[in-house]
């Protein structure tokens, strides 16, 4: 009974907002969206820069695509800005890439302005003509052309009434582009795969699974009073996938866990605090704890250790001492395990997958180039795989880097990872923006060589090369193949 009714406070409390905006967090991811793809176009040639973008524009999809479920009229504006960010992003990428230098800063403040037409009232972006208006220096090139064009259609969308939008919505597709390129596949199938799961997941599942269970039976051997605690520092600790993350969460809990007993045992003996003013204080310590997790994880399990020991004062009237040693014995003991488990249990699984994340990456890249460049229909189907590839990449290189210590075959394979997702941005941004990439049979048979032979290099561990001439297609492509290859 108290677990529902705490649950029906806490769940009170979480949607006290909905009658002033119903739809706020659906705004506030797509106006995140737009700041993140204006920032990924001040990096010039950088194509690793989209990452963060192309993730925040996926966040934005997947939340306006479910709030559709419930009204589509009134969501579709939110929906139809989702996707636009989606199309300004790939535009960019190939702006980018045909002038090699970032956008003005100028076209980025409209891009990031244009995240404020998600919210309704009176702070709203530039109208569409406006936006046009400031895109309209680059439409000298093809890409340059399809990003004015995508962005008008964004800010024209968010303008619109919702029922407009909604209709429209359904059309702005990112990457969509005239004929003759086939039909696209719909957004949210293309950058949702951005979201998908960790490949690196069930090795984390199963740390935690195993730690856990080692937790409880030393806790138990040990005659523990309170079993629970060491489990759940052990579970709370393991929340990550590298040893250098899991290392430093250890660290962080028992700095937090000892603040937070001090804070806590300053509270009760200097204040004498009655039963109402204890909740008070519990209720600041709850909301310390919310501003700063994201933040700074030692501080907040100082303030949630501080918190948890207010409630015990609350409802126990036994001495807090022996409890606070206990909470730290317990502590230590949690956080000896967890480190155990991420030492012992699959420390280098990153950098063991990282060969087999990279040959896919090209694999892929692959499949998309010699499509485009032989001009197969439905080479739009490409797109979903691709993106999922990058994603996991760059996931497992990241955390291949931040093993301790990193071993020297990851660094060797850096600059491949590197090459791999420029090439596999660059080919999507084509796509969108309607490049030719100059192909015919022949050459696309050349290109497939090329990403086989660096995908099999890269799959047993070496750094790709390809000992293969380059064919003739669009400059960027052309330059990131080289580097990908070495020649």
């Amino acid at each position: 009974v108290f677990v529902l009714v705490g649950g029906a406070i806490a769940w009170l409390v979480g949607m006290s907002g909905w009658p002033l905006r119903p739809r706020a967090p659906e705004a506030a991811a797509v106006r995140d969206a737009y700041r993140a793809v204006a920032a990924s176009f001040g990096s010039g040639s950088d194509g690793r820069a989209p990452h963060h973008a192309m993730e925040a524009v996926a966040a934005a999809v997947d939340a306006t695509t479910w709030g559709s479920r419930r009204d589509a009229a009134g969501s579709g504006r939110l929906r139809a800005l989702a996707r636009g960010a989606g199309g300004i992003l790939l535009a960019g990428v190939g702006l980018i890439a045909e002038t090699g230098a970032p956008l003005p800063a100028a076209v980025r403040r409209s891009v990031a302005a244009m995240g404020r037409l998600a919210w309704p009232g009176k702070d709203r972006a530039p109208a569409a003509d406006e936006a046009a208006a400031a895109l309209g220096p680059l439409a000298r090139t093809r890409a340059g052309a399809h990003f004015v064009e995508v962005a008008a259609k964004a800010a024209r969308a968010g303008s619109a009434s919702p029922e407009a939008a909604s209709e429209a919505s359904r059309e702005a597709v990112p990457g969509a582009v005239p004929a003759p390129v086939p039909a696209p596949v719909p957004a949210p199938d293309i950058l949702a795969s951005v979201l998908g799961p960790s490949p690196l997941l069930p090795f984390s599942t199963l740390r935690i699974g195993i730690a856990v269970a080692a937790s409880v039976a030393v806790a138990g051997l040990l005659g523990m009073s309170h079993i629970y605690w060491v489990p759940l520092t052990c579970a709370t600790v393991l929340q990550g996938e590298t040893v250098l993350v899991l290392t430093r969460r250890a660290i962080q809990r028992v700095v937090g866990t000892v603040a937070g007993l001090l804070l806590a045992g300053a509270l009760l003996a200097v204040l004498h605090m009655p039963p109402a003013a204890a909740l008070a204080v519990v209720v600041v310590l709850q909301a310390l704890m919310l501003m700063v997790i994201a933040k700074n994880y030692a501080l907040a399990v100082a303030f949630v250790t501080a918190f948890a020991f207010m409630i015990l004062s609350v409802i126990s009237p036994a001495p807090a001492g022996p409890l606070v040693l206990a909470r730290l014995r317990d502590t230590l003991l949690g956080v000896a395990v967890a480190l155990a488990a991420t030492y012992l249990l699959w420390p280098r699984v990153s950098s063991r997958r990282l060969p087999a994340a990279l040959a896919t990456l090209i694999a892929r890249g692959g499949d998309l180039l010699t499509d485009l460049m032989a001009g197969v229909p439905g080479a739009w189907a490409r797109q979903a795989p691709l993106v999922t590839a990058i994603r996991r990449a760059e996931a497992v290189a990241q955390d291949a880097r931040a093993e301790v210590p990193p071993p020297r075959t990851v660094e060797a394979l850096m600059p491949g990872v590197a090459a791999a997702e420029r090439l596999g941005y660059l080919l999507l941004a084509a796509q969108a923006c309607g490049v030719s990439l100059n192909g015919h049979d022949g050459t696309a048979r050349r290109a497939r060589a090329i990403t086989d032979a660096a995908a099999r290099q890269a799959g047993a561990g070496r750094p790709p090369e390809a000992d293969l001439p380059v064919p003739d297609t669009w400059p960027p492509v052309e330059r990131e193949l080289r580097a990908l290859t070495r020649l």
